[in-house]
């Protein structure tokens, strides 16, 4: 093992991972509703399932500081690191996934009017999203890129806590706040979305957020106190967050509580940070197991990309029949059902993702 994963922290790495199975968790979770009403367990799973995104914008936060690159230098790494995958998936999607998903032949699967070609570009490049089939969870890609380009913004304003553990307690105190209200006004106050400048705000106040525990990280790592803080915010928001997110449906005001860019989303991951950082700390572990979990975090990315095609591959291979079978549980609503689903997607995705790796030659892609 090199030098570069052995400096790396397994906490960290550990995030890396969870928030991956959440966002899948996130994507095959069941509908809110049965029977035109909210079902408690099933807006479990969504505020359960709810951060997965926001986890990964705190790793950003976490490190990208403290980073010693220019701005042309994140701008060059952003394109061979972000939007080279993301074209390459744009364009295996539009012409393969007809053939490998939908049952297509892979001759009608490539053949594409003039009028596919015009609505890819203006309603992909034009308005920065994702518009082919099995594309629009990456959402995620494009405004990583706008991020990307607003980084000397963000970098301006972190400084204003950078070294002053006081003043980043007050900028935490601030972002929490912004959220707040926004969540009081349903989202009608910043308007966030899942695209474009309107997620790029959000997602660089999770950024900002990720920078503010970089400021307490060596009081945070192996601190049990912290791990039990973290825990406590954890579990309490999500006591609040499905009640809060039931009475939403009953006001008529649909689902904005169970997304990431909400006060939610920013107690949950910091709870998370406090549980995973404060119990794991610096901790090394087995050489084989630190091995497994740095390798796995390093398909981090890949299974991002590839876990969407995969759910839709599963499910037109009867995915629930083969699950009742494994697990003997034919109610799809119980934790277990759910818990062995979201696996069954990231195994299944880990492995391809696995053998693009080896296919491509290439080495591991850390996403931070």
């Amino acid at each position: 093992m090199n030098d570069k994963k052995s400096d790396r922290l397994l906490s960290i790495e550990v995030l890396r991972i969870l928030g991956c199975l959440i966002v899948i968790g996130a994507h095959i979770r069941l509908g809110d509703m049965i029977d035109g009403h909210p079902a408690w367990i099933r807006l479990f799973f969504s505020c359960l399932f709810g951060n997965g995104v926001a986890i990964f914008w705190f790793i950003l936060g976490f490190f990208s500081f403290d980073r010693e690159e220019n701005y042309p230098q994140r701008l060059k790494k952003m394109a061979f690191r972000i939007l080279l995958p993301l074209f390459v998936y744009t364009m295996f999607s539009f012409y393969f996934a007809g053939f490998l998903i939908d049952g297509k032949s892979l001759l009608t699967s490539m053949s594409h009017t003039f009028d596919d070609y015009r609505t890819m570009i203006t309603r992909s490049l034009f308005r920065w999203q994702n518009r082919v089939d099995y594309g629009g969870h990456l959402w995620y890609l494009y405004v990583y890129a706008i991020v990307i380009l607003l980084f000397p913004a963000l970098a301006g304003l972190q400084k204003l806590w950078r070294g002053n553990k006081k003043n980043a307690v007050i900028a935490w105190f601030c972002l929490l706040g912004l959220l707040a209200v926004n969540d009081y006004t349903y989202n009608e106050l910043c308007d966030f979305s899942h695209h474009s400048f309107p997620a790029a705000v959000a997602a660089g106040i999770f950024v900002l957020a990720g920078s503010i525990l970089a400021e307490w990280k060596e009081e945070i790592l192996g601190n049990r106190k912290y791990a039990r803080i973290g825990a406590a915010m954890f579990f309490l928001t999500l006591a609040v967050r499905v009640p809060w997110l039931y009475f939403s449906y009953w006001l008529g005001k649909g689902d904005e509580p169970v997304y990431w860019y909400t006060s939610f989303g920013l107690l949950s991951v910091t709870g998370l940070f406090f549980m995973v950082l404060g119990s794991l700390g610096e901790a090394k572990g087995s050489e084989w197991g630190r091995r497994i979990i740095l390798e796995t975090a390093d398909l981090t990315f890949l299974i991002y990309i590839v876990h969407f095609m995969v759910i839709s591959y599963l499910n037109n291979h009867d995915l629930y029949v083969f699950l009742e079978d494994v697990t003997g549980d034919p109610v799809k609503d119980t934790i277990i059902f759910q818990l062995g689903l979201m696996t069954e997607v990231f195994l299944v995705s880990l492995a391809v993702s696995f053998v693009i790796r080896l296919l491509i030659r290439l080495p591991g892609r850390r996403k931070v």
